[in-house]
């Protein structure tokens, strides 16, 4: 009865082992396939500007180009996770979250998330552009795009200057996502995947990378 109960529980377990293998590479064939669809909606639906804002941006990147990193963006960049990414920065928020709750809060999404450009660059840029986020800026991408106001975007004069929120004018904005697997759990449950999200304002010398922010 023992040898027929370990056969049986190896039986179950190979078959286990065979579903999720499958169940994985049809995953992984069709996110393959839907991202040779999304390259083609890119090169016909995306605008041609910001189609070349976008690979110019990614070669910055992928090569440490400072100086081009800084020419596609905006004087600063909207991002919250910089105000906290990294031990120094947390502690420090925590503590002001401690002394004024609501101010810690309003802080953190005005003021203190509107990090300079050569700062951004210096201190968040290695930390949001990991290795893995690199090899995913040339594969697939999603996006979105809309119409807003400059005073519904960010009222800074760093994003854009202040003589254009006096204008009733609209700016296209793109949002560039891509997805990363939190981990291998990630391959069955779709709640597991983070975006990462690249935003980009239209401005008289071309699209701006001006927001980085994560989902969830």
């Amino acid at each position: 009865m023992r040898n027929v109960s370990k056969t049986s529980y190896l039986f179950v377990l190979i078959i286990i082992l065979f579903f999720l293998t499958d169940h994985c590479k049809k995953k992984l064939e069709k996110e393959e396939t839907s991202g040779d669809e999304t390259k083609k909606q890119i090169s016909t639906n995306l605008s041609s500007d910001m189609e070349r804002t976008w690979k110019r941006f990614v070669s910055a990147i992928q090569s440490d180009d400072v100086v081009e990193i800084k020419k596609l963006s905006t004087n600063c960049i909207y991002c919250t996770t910089c105000v906290t990414n990294t031990a120094k920065e947390k502690s420090s928020f925590e503590t002001l979250e401690k002394k004024n709750f609501e101010t810690a809060y309003d802080k953190l999404y005005s003021d203190f998330s509107y990090i300079p450009i050569d700062r951004f660059i210096r201190e968040d840029k290695p930390i949001i552009f990991d290795s893995t986020i690199k090899s995913k800026l040339s594969g697939k991408i999603k996006y979105d795009s809309s119409w807003i106001k400059a005073a519904d975007v960010h009222n800074q004069a760093c994003i854009l200057s202040k003589a254009k929120f006096k204008t009733a004018q609209k700016y296209q904005v793109y949002h560039i996502r891509i997805s990363i697997p939190d981990d291998w759990v990630s391959l069955f449950l779709t709640e597991e995947i983070t975006d990462y999200v690249f935003a980009f304002i239209q401005t008289e010398d071309g699209y701006k990378y001006y927001e980085f922010s994560q989902i969830p």
